[in-house]
């Protein structure tokens, strides 16, 4: 992500980034970055604690004040450990991963519309827990999304909704 901010900023679009990997970022210099000191894979500390990812979030696009870069600024805390300890992650789904030795293409995009389905139950889930999802904007149902994500694997495809840019197309989809 520090680089495509880079080709952002040179658009014109103003942007901002998390990071997790300090030497990364300040080799790459983006325009502007926080730096948190937390676990890989947790840009905004342990789950579920709202209060403090909210001044992560705030931290970050304070940096949007900054005209120009590179700003390279440092989360002045530590991430809370849950109550009784931080729980190991655990993928919901065993993924044997066989699509690491796939060569063919229409046998790698099988292997992905079958993982989607796999983990769409614990998406909804998570969208039923939580009464809310981050997706929302290509309003496309799942598969449609799956195909227009394959269809990547041979070319760039066709935009199938063409009030929005490709890249909000990709945004998400809209559950069946």
């Amino acid at each position: 992500m520090s680089a495509l901010g880079h080709f952002f900023e040179k658009e014109g679009i103003a942007t901002t980034q998390i990071s997790l990997i300090r030497e990364h970022t300040a080799a790459i210099r983006p325009p502007r970055a926080l730096w948190v000191p937390f676990e890989l894979g947790r840009p905004l500390g342990v789950a579920g604690d709202a209060g403090f990812q909210t001044r992560v979030l705030l931290a970050a696009l304070k940096l949007l004040e900054a005209k120009a870069g590179p700003v390279l600024q440092d989360f002045p805390e530590d991430a809370p450990v849950p109550a009784g300890g931080d729980s190991p992650w655990v993928c919901p789904l065993n993924l044997d991963r066989k699509s690491r030795r796939m060569r063919n293409s229409k046998a790698l995009q099988a292997v992905f519309r079958e993982e989607v389905l796999e983990i769409r139950p614990s998406y909804e889930l998570a969208v039923k827990n939580r009464s809310r999802t981050t997706m929302g904007a290509s309003c496309l149902e799942l598969g449609a999304m799956v195909d227009l994500l394959c269809a990547f694997m041979q070319s760039v495809p066709a935009n199938p909704r063409q009030d929005l840019e490709l890249g909000y197309t990709l945004n998400c989809y809209l559950s069946e």
